[in-house]
């Protein structure tokens, strides 16, 4: 069973069902510590602040996700450990509400932990799309049982998780990388729900050069004033200029050939009058010396423009984008991959008063 967890508050497993030993981030509690850190996970991520990776200072980032405090130095300068981060609270997203994953092979199946009214937690293959590029897709239960009464209880619906692994397996069988998102279409808000993205061992990265990375993406959309949600895909393409972690450093990011499902896996037509658009997403240069951290973790904000009423570019989706390097990236035999997620916020133009929200997760490889 592959287990992705919370770090601070629950276990981290990342393994194969059955076999090898589960892995343990230093900072993250183990069976013992569990019951008493689910009583303070409120308290953990306010903490947490939105992210606590230790930037080139040793100062904390506030740029990140919760999860792995201080990733642990190698014994290369830019060779780091695992690291898990997840999706902070958000009382006006409603996300960071997913407290754990785990993957069932035999079954092919995800147990998810954190949302209410999602049936028996255990996802299924979702029918009629149950793979978007090279990531699986699932679905939650619409009904529940009362185990008293037998008595049938609806559930909030849809709930639909996307669900990636690396290519890439460490000596263990552990994948290198991996992501899940799930978010549900019950509320008429963004919904509760959440993401998770990891990396297992370490990273080697050049301190010079450039490198370059390709791949796709997978995602849902949710909204705020409407209920439903919608899946999207498409191509990735991210290069890095590595140089000696300077104010040079810079990422560069494309997110294009998006594509848009409906939760029945009806294609949604783009372009048109009153139609759903959806552009290239552009990752913005900052130029600060902060898109690269020696951990291998960077982020930074994407954005999008589209022609408005008045015939002027207006911008039209905006929002932020969270990675991690993993692999060696000075090794031609292996070149490195990046993991991460990415989210966006828009205005609909289909609806009125109705804006959108996407998460996205990404593997991609050089």
């Amino acid at each position: 069973m592959l287990r992705i967890t919370t770090p601070l508050i629950f276990m981290l497993m990342l393994s194969a069902c059955g076999d090898g030993q589960p892995f343990f981030d230093e900072d993250t509690a183990t069976d013992a510590d569990t019951a008493a850190d689910v009583d303070t996970a409120a308290e953990a991520s306010e903490d947490a602040e939105g992210g606590d990776a230790a930037d080139d200072d040793g100062e904390v980032s506030d740029v990140l996700n919760t999860g792995t405090t201080s990733p642990t130095l190698g014994t290369d300068a830019v060779a780091r450990g695992d690291i898990i981060r997840l999706e902070s609270t958000s009382d006006e997203g409603l996300g960071g509400y997913l407290s754990s994953v785990s993957y069932d092979s035999d079954s092919d199946t995800l147990i998810v932990d954190g949302l209410g009214f999602d049936g028996a937690n255990t996802y299924s293959r979702g029918s009629p799309i149950d793979q978007l590029k090279s990531y699986q897709v699932y679905e939650a239960d619409i009904t529940a049982t009362d185990a008293l009464t037998g008595d049938t209880i609806s559930q909030i619906t849809p709930y639909r998780a996307v669900y990636g692994v690396s290519a890439n397996n460490l000596d263990t069988g552990e994948p290198r990388t991996s992501f899940v998102i799930v978010r549900t279409g019950g509320y008429t808000g963004y919904g509760f729900g959440g993401y998770i993205y990891a990396r297992n061992g370490d990273t080697v990265i050049p301190t010079s050069g450039q490198a370059q990375f390709t791949g796709d993406y997978a995602g849902i959309r949710t909204f705020s004033g409407a209920g439903g949600l919608e899946l999207t895909q498409g191509d990735v393409e991210i290069a890095i200029d590595l140089r000696d972690f300077n104010d040079n450093d810079a990422v560069r990011g494309y997110i294009n050939n998006r594509e848009a499902y409906t939760s029945d896996g009806v294609s949604i037509s783009l372009g048109g009058t009153d139609e759903l658009v959806l552009p290239t997403l552009h990752f913005v240069i900052e130029g600060t010396g902060t898109d690269l951290l020696e951990s291998g973790e960077f982020s930074g904000t994407l954005n999008n423009s589209i022609i408005g009423d008045t015939g002027e570019l207006e911008e039209y989706e905006t929002g932020s984008y969270y990675a991690i390097l993993s692999g060696d990236a000075t090794d031609v035999s292996d070149g490195g991959e990046i993991v991460g997620v990415f989210v966006v916020e828009s205005e609909d133009p289909r609806y009125e008063g109705v804006t959108a929200q996407e998460t996205g997760g990404f593997i991609v490889y050089r």
